[in-house]
């Protein structure tokens, strides 16, 4: 009797650990598919917001091109174009005040990001 017992208590553990790790790999699915969904999408839409940046910028003539500095406000514009392309094209941002930071950041580290933003494209 109690051999019984036994063995009803481990199949129940088995068929609860199998339920249980057939419902994991269902939620794994799922969300990899909400993943490829939802990236395509924003894809989409990122693709969508820079080709507009671009599009309404015009393209610097090779006098503009041989400046060492841009105006303050031609800067201005291409950061709030920058800034609206990645929220979306919200019309509500104002740009308060724009403070250049000295770069500290190592030549290594440098070529590296150049490296990793070459690889994306």
């Amino acid at each position: 009797m109690d051999t019984n017992k036994l063995l009803y208590a481990l199949f129940i553990t088995a068929l609860g650990m199998v339920i249980v790790f057939a419902l994991l790999m269902l939620l794994r699915y799922i969300i990899e598919l909400m993943r490829v969904i939802f990236e395509h999408k924003n894809k989409k839409e990122k693709d969508h917001a820079v080709i507009e940046v671009l599009a309404h910028t015009p393209m610097p003539l090779e006098s503009e091109q041989k400046k060492a500095d841009m105006d303050d406000n031609e800067l201005v514009v291409v950061l709030t174009a920058a800034v609206m392309a990645c929220l979306g094209g919200r019309n509500d941002i104002v740009v308060r005040s724009i403070t250049r930071v000295g770069d500290s950041t190592p030549v290594w580290a440098k070529t590296g990001r150049h490296e990793q933003m070459l690889g994306r494209l």
